[in-house]
């Protein structure tokens, strides 16, 4: 976890404001291949219908699919996944698992927006992240993947990038954030 080695949350930070959150720990995995969706199925998992979109299918498990036929799962319960990523059924031919070691954040607050506009060149504030659609563009020159949930009826942006580069922005976002009046939180589904 990044944020756990960082500077966490200032006593002056407001998470109203502004709050990041290091979510990497979350459990997930890549699936792609052309059975990857028919495979996928047969698990019992349902999957968004349009490439560059997600779905959550428990208020802890979302699957996005980023392609045609790749698709990434992650769980913030653990319980979610294990038979799943260490399934010996990933020998099923067309279909192959994706080791995902990305650095994942959450942010939300009335400053959200301005911290991923300085950021990110793309408008998020039209249709481009509605109706559970995602993006994958660059972030403080970096790819990543980019969407917005309703986490406890509040607007969240969630970011996941290469772990190489979660040092990197963890700190940039981290920065921004403390211009902005706002800071490093821990992640609790109940209160963020």
């Amino acid at each position: 976890m990044i944020a756990s080695t960082k500077k966490q949350a200032s006593t002056q930070a407001d998470k109203n404001l502004l709050a990041i959150a290091d979510v990497s720990h979350f459990k997930r995995f890549g699936v792609k291949g052309a059975k990857a969706a028919e495979w996928l199925s047969g698990q019992g998992i349902a999957l968004p219908e349009s490439n560059n979109s997600w779905l959550e299918t428990s208020s802890a498990t979302l699957v996005m699919r980023l392609g045609s036929s790749e698709f990434m799962i992650e769980s913030q319960a653990a319980e979610n996944l294990p038979t799943l990523s260490n399934s010996d059924q990933f020998a099923t031919p067309g279909v192959y698992k994706v080791p995902r070691a990305d650095a994942a954040f959450i942010i939300s607050g009335q400053q959200a927006l301005n911290l991923l506009s300085e950021l990110c060149t793309l408008d998020l504030v039209g249709e481009s992240l509605s109706e559970n659609k995602l993006l994958m563009t660059q972030i403080a020159g970096i790819s990543a993947i980019l969407l917005k949930q309703s986490i406890n009826g509040k607007d969240a942006y969630r970011i996941w990038c290469d772990g190489t580069y979660g040092h990197y922005l963890w700190e940039t976002l981290l920065e921004i954030a403390m211009e902005l009046g706002g800071g490093a939180f821990e992640f609790d589904a109940q209160a963020f």
